[in-house]
């Protein structure tokens, strides 16, 4: 996995004239020139600032253009606007809510609180994670599992065998491949080649399968599983499997979770979710400080609620 980053910086000169130009009930849109990481170029960004006739009010947010995984992304962004010719304010930033990629960080402004001789200056930085998937194959994946052609081993899971392919499970795992190579060591004495699994449930299990073949999780699995998922691919080491749950369950932390995920954090590196519960705290202080949560993550793990809640003070 990558962290990428793009920024930009937008001079609008006298929006109010634009303003004035304006027909009765009329708006317009402005946008930046696109910006983008020469590292990734399928994803590019745009500034965006709409403008209502006869108001002082204005609209900014920030578009993407080109999904990393669907129509909803977890972009991490910062839009500030330029007061006084050097002094940045924040005016909207990104939250651990997934949004739609059309209108991220739509936020209303007062613009001419913010003129400086005449223009607007918008800034933005943006930061997206780059990482391997198999969209491409996703079809033809999906179909090799479901109607199990050619598989030549199984997961077992209780009463249910899951019927998969060796290669598959070895490449996605070193944890399968040193399993799979040892169980090939002794093939003679072996009648199938047959994994038992027995810390998790089935849906779990097919929940992995599916991400190993098809790259993506579907929704009712994560819904019911996530927590499990992120710790079967704890177990089995799949990086991305581990980095997709942790990037949706970044997206449900409240309060009441916090405990929990403080737990999921510690014992299992979930680095990712740790990013998210710091920006979640970082947004919701007060609300976090005083909760019943908090004093037990306090009394639990005290030195980690230090370090989590020292990193929210000082992010930027």
């Amino acid at each position: 996995m990558e962290s990428l980053k793009a920024e930009t910086t937008w001079n609008i000169r006298d929006p109010e004239r634009l303003v004035k130009a304006l027909y009765y009930a009329e708006s317009v849109e402005l946008k930046s020139q696109p910006f983008f990481n020469p590292k990734f170029m399928d994803v590019t960004f745009e500034l965006c600032l709409k403008l209502c006739y006869a108001s002082s009010t204005a609209y900014v947010y920030l578009r993407q253009f080109g999904a990393l995984n669907n129509n909803k992304v977890n972009t991490r962004y910062k839009i500030y606007v330029v007061k006084y010719g050097k002094q940045e304010v924040i005016i909207s930033r990104s939250s651990t809510l997934l949004e739609n990629q059309e209108r991220m960080g739509y936020k209303e402004i007062q613009y001419y609180q913010y003129m400086y001789h005449g223009k607007l200056e918008l800034r933005c930085e943006v930061q997206f994670d780059r990482y391997n998937d198999f969209t491409a194959f996703k079809e033809s994946m999906e179909k090799m599992v479901n109607l199990e052609m050619f598989t030549d081993c199984c997961l077992k899971v209780g009463e249910h065998s899951l019927k998969c392919h060796r290669s598959i499970l070895a490449k996605s795992s070193e944890v399968f491949f040193e399993t799979l190579d040892q169980m090939d060591k002794n093939k003679a004495e072996l009648e199938t080649f047959e994994i038992p699994i027995v810390e998790f449930d089935v849906q779990v299990v097919q929940g992995m399968l599916q991400f190993l073949y098809t790259g993506s999780v579907k929704p009712a699995y994560m819904e019911s599983h996530v927590e499990n998922i992120l710790l079967i691919a704890h177990k089995y080491k799949i990086t991305n499997l581990k980095y997709e749950c942790e990037v949706y369950m970044s997206n449900l932390i409240e309060n009441s979770k916090l405990l929990n995920y403080c737990n999921i954090v510690n014992l299992y590196e979930a680095t990712t979710l740790e990013k998210g519960i710091v920006l979640f705290i970082q947004l919701n202080k007060e609300s976090v400080v005083n909760s019943q949560e908090w004093r037990q993550i306090k009394l639990k793990r005290c030195a980690w609620a230090n370090n989590i809640l020292e990193r929210a003070l000082i992010a930027k």
